[in-house]
């Protein structure tokens, strides 16, 4: 029987046991429930890493009487809280546990006097945890023109094979001696990032990170026009994407696409049986991308206010 007595525990960043937690929570009964996947974890905890110290999260973690992790937490600089909780909890527990996360969010977003409501993503299918927060007081956004993240699924049994590549172009893991280009193009694509070519040699050290699913498209020349990194959870069985990109001067000549399937390949070679990505509705070159390549939404996160 699970406690419905939880207390904080100083795990922080992508500590092995919020790992496990990420992954096993994901894992539950085969289904996606709306948390982190494990690539979200190290790659969120080392952007985190790259920010000014006023503009990094806070973060929180939760476990039981046992001590084992049942919930994470991440206060975003702009009062949006990130919370995640694991779904085998029961009812009752569940609740405990979400009134203990949500009193540490106003705390923490009172203490610094955020010019913003405090504000929670929530997947719009999880209808009874919607409703549960509805009774403490939050409602869904009814701005028209708010920005909502994406959650695609692609099934990997089968990958079909994309046209060509144009001339002097292929797909292969990033070598040693172009880690500068490499932290280059992700600047350039998702500008104003503070990725450091020795920040992202640093990255490619950690346990999690596969230089192996580190793809690119490369010229020749020795130019990179497209890339996509890929995360490997063996607990979950399902990969994910994250980041992807292509400079502005070579797109549409199926650089992305083909990075993507290369990745989805390697992906399942590993023994993953599903990827996801994630992008955001106002994004549509992305999401034109990601199903291009097989790609399904299956469901979005709403944002959910205080009235």
């Amino acid at each position: 029987m699970i406690s419905a007595s939880f207390g904080r525990v100083p795990l922080v960043g992508d500590d092995p046991a919020l790992r496990r937690f990420v992954s096993e929570r994901m894992n539950r009964d085969g289904a996606f429930h709306g948390g982190l996947h494990l690539g979200d974890l190290v790659w969120g905890a080392f952007l985190d890493d790259l920010r000014a110290v006023e503009r990094r999260r806070e973060k929180a973690t939760w476990a039981d009487a046992a001590g084992e992790p049942r919930g994470l937490a991440w206060l975003e600089a702009d009062g949006e809280a990130l919370l995640n909780l694991d779904p085998a909890l029961p009812g009752s527990a569940y609740w405990v546990l979400m009134d203990a996360m949500l009193a540490w969010a106003d705390e923490r977003h009172a203490a610094r006097s955020i010019d913003a409501p405090l504000a929670l993503p929530w997947l719009a299918s999880d209808a009874i945890t919607i409703a549960g927060l509805a009774e403490r007081g939050f409602v869904r956004t009814t701005d028209p023109d708010a920005v909502e993240m994406l959650l695609f699924r692609r099934d990997l049994a089968t990958i079909a094979d994309g046209p060509p590549l144009p001339p002097g172009w292929t797909v292969r893991p990033t070598r040693e001696d172009e880690l500068a280009e490499r932290a280059a193009i992700h600047r350039e694509v998702w500008e104003p990032s503070k990725l450091t070519d020795s920040a992202y040699a640093h990255l490619r050290t950690h346990p999690v990170f596969d230089p192996e699913l580190d793809l690119v498209a490369a010229h020749d020349t020795g130019r990179l026009g497209a890339y996509a990194t890929c995360w490997w959870d063996p607990i979950a069985g399902t990969g994910e994407l994250e980041p992807v990109g292509a400079r502005v001067a070579d797109r549409r000549q199926g650089l992305a696409a083909a990075v993507l399937r290369e990745g989805l390949r390697r992906l399942r070679a590993r023994g993953a049986r599903s990827a996801l990505v994630y992008t955001t509705t106002d994004r549509i070159p992305a999401w034109r991308l990601y199903e291009s390549v097989g790609f399904q939404v299956i469901d979005h996160w709403v944002t959910l206010t205080r009235r």
